[in-house]
């Protein structure tokens, strides 16, 4: 294998595999569980689904048949690719180490049954199954890190400087220094990178915006939490919080995050890329009052920059970026529908709730 080609391809031949509007649609429109598993087992989910049904109830064998889907996905896509190209690819997918071990570490710390937290895990190259089973065996986050120190893996590197630096570390201050180090990790690993380098970097610069631009709303709709930075911390502003850069300055981030209500911080941040995502978000948020309606705003603009990546850059990773962005949404759109039947919403409702690229 040479290049992006080999890959690439694959990924085109996968992506005319995904289902379809028309499909997703027409499972909203089951009756019930029973009958929308049927319709899953007539998609290329059939194989992951069998094995899921042998193991777990109704909804949970869909659930499980997506992740393990997923999981085989992405294992696909890091083979498809080698030399510098997988190195880019394995780099961009580190994302979703990141949040595997964000979850195991939640997941210890609030003393989940270890086979309610295994159900949720993505194991990946970084960190196969055999490594996250050993983990869950830990009796608490600082025994799994200590586990990772041992074996000298690289996630240990920025949890024990943590752990050095402050002692007393609690959930929080772990999963930020994850997000933290990988962020600059990716940005040291690119900085010689030519165009498919500076691709990873965009998409996370995004990624980190809208961690970013989220956390200046919850101070909006949940003022308590500003006071309690400041007593955190000694400052109530955001630069303590944030997880990096990307473009937008903490200075912009700041005055959005003080302003005295959502509509006054989203025309504040009128003059950036996401003046009308925002304003989307804004429409819904005033009718709702959920904070969840400005995520999703900014999560569907992410959305549609990743798909656009296939058409903008169909020769590089441009296309891992694209493809993975659908292949996700798709398992959102069904994971959706699931729950959606199961709390016996109307189709109106399960089908507003979906998300389709036009």
């Amino acid at each position: 294998m040479k290049g992006y080609e080999y890959g690439n391809a694959r990924l085109r031949a996968m992506r005319s595999r995904l289902l379809s509007r028309r499909e997703l649609m027409e499972m909203a429109s089951a009756r019930s569980l029973p009958e929308l598993i049927g319709q899953i087992a007539q998609t290329p989910y059939r194989k992951s689904l069998e094995v899921a049904l042998v193991q777990t109830s109704d909804l949970e064998s869909i659930y499980e048949a997506l992740r393990c889907d997923f999981i085989e996905t992405i294992g696909k896509i890091r083979a498809f690719y080698d030399g510098s190209e997988r190195k880019l690819v394995d780099l961009f997918l580190r994302a979703y180490d990141n949040h595997t071990l964000k979850t195991v570490l939640r997941g210890l710390s609030h003393q989940v049954p270890r086979a309610e937290i295994a159900s949720a895990l993505l194991p990946t190259t970084d960190l196969p199954l055999a490594l996250l089973n050993e983990l869950l065996r830990a009796s608490s986050p600082r025994g799994a890190i200590d586990l990772l120190a041992t074996i000298r893996h690289t996630f240990a590197q920025p949890l024990l400087a943590l752990r050095a630096a402050h002692p007393g570390a609690d959930l929080f201050d772990m999963e930020h220094a994850l997000d933290r180090w990988r962020f600059e990790e990716t940005v040291k690993a690119l900085r010689s990178e030519e165009e498919n380098g500076k691709r990873v970097l965009d998409a996370q610069r995004l990624e980190v915006d809208i961690l970013n631009l989220l956390l200046a709303m919850r101070f909006i709709h949940h003022p308590g939490e500003r006071q309690a930075l400041k007593a955190r911390l000694g400052d109530d502003g955001l630069a303590g919080l944030l997880p990096g850069l990307g473009s937008l300055s903490v200075e912009q981030l700041n005055r959005a995050g003080a302003a005295k209500n959502m509509r006054l911080a989203v025309d504040l941040l009128s003059e950036t890329p996401y003046a009308a995502a925002l304003h989307s978000g804004l429409q819904d948020f005033e009718r709702s009052g959920l904070l969840s309606d400005m995520e999703r705003a900014l999560q569907r603009y992410q959305l549609r920059w990743r798909v656009s990546q296939l058409v903008k850059d169909p020769l590089g990773i441009g296309v891992v970026i694209g493809y993975l962005a659908l292949k996700t949404n798709e398992i959102n759109n069904v994971h959706r529908v699931a729950t959606g039947i199961e709390k016996k919403m109307t189709l109106d409702a399960i089908q507003t709730d979906m998300e389709f690229i036009e």
